[in-house]
């Protein structure tokens, strides 16, 4: 370092001729913000959901298993705050992803102090009734997905709806025993950056790298679910 100066494993089990998109399984905490809906915490750096993904929790994992993503046109953004609680999970799991880092790169961290926070957190959302129907509109199209959400459901699938993301940006502080800001060297740097999964760019006005924003977690709606399945069992056209 020198001175200032110089983010049970479910298969994607579905029929031939679902169009679905899977994506790598994430570790995640998860707490209940109401009745049917969670906010679920993404534990690893570079994972991701999207909005009107289908998702399976029953493990430790979150699989997706049908990608019904919903237009970007269709979600707004605004301000939102994590739980406390949330983001002390995520701002401990990724201080202790970056010393480790630091560390295997061969950096002395001695008295260093190492800290990641989170900054400028927005909440992207799509209304409850358009999200319904456009995951609807996909089952009404796909007999394998009506068959697959139906049958699965009833042997205890725990499948839930992403409704809602939490993106926002990192701020890793380097500090000595004074208090006084570090800046890294190049490949130490790149080795927390692979870490911490995001890019970081030095700002100097606020004494920290800051990242790009990134995915801290996503609110998982079971309720829209259940609508869904009892929609499929009762709707002629999934009757064959």
């Amino acid at each position: 370092m020198k001175s200032e100066k110089s983010f049970a494993v479910f298969a994607c089990l579905l029929c031939a001729g679902i169009s679905a998109g899977s994506l790598p399984g994430c570790a995640f905490v998860s707490s209940v913000i109401a009745p049917g809906a969670r906010l679920v915490t993404l534990e690893s750096p570079g994972t991701a959901c999207a909005i009107g993904q289908i998702v399976e929790t029953a493990s430790s994992r979150i699989e997706v298993v049908y990608d019904s993503r919903v237009p970007s046109a269709s979600v707004a953004a605004g301000p939102g705050e994590l739980p406390k609680s949330a983001a002390k999970s995520i701002s401990a799991r990724r201080t202790s992803l970056a010393k480790s880092a630091m560390a295997d790169s061969g950096a002395k961290l001695g008295d260093v102090k190492v800290s990641v926070s989170l900054r400028d957190t927005v909440t992207r959302t799509v209304p409850t009734f358009s999200l319904y129907g456009h995951i609807q509109d996909q089952m009404a199209k796909n007999d394998g997905l009506r068959s697959m959400i139906r049958n699965y459901a009833a042997v205890g699938a725990r499948f839930e709806v992403v409704s809602g993301t939490i993106h926002g940006r990192l701020a890793l502080s380097v500090t000595d025993a004074t208090g006084k800001s570090l800046e890294l060297d190049p490949a130490v740097l790149a080795a927390v950056a692979e870490a911490l999964g995001a890019r970081l760019k030095r700002d100097d006005a606020a004494s920290a790298y800051l990242s790009e924003p990134v995915e801290m977690g996503f609110y998982a709606d079971r309720r829209m679910v259940r609508a869904l399945t009892s929609a499929a069992q009762t709707d002629p056209k999934s009757v064959k």
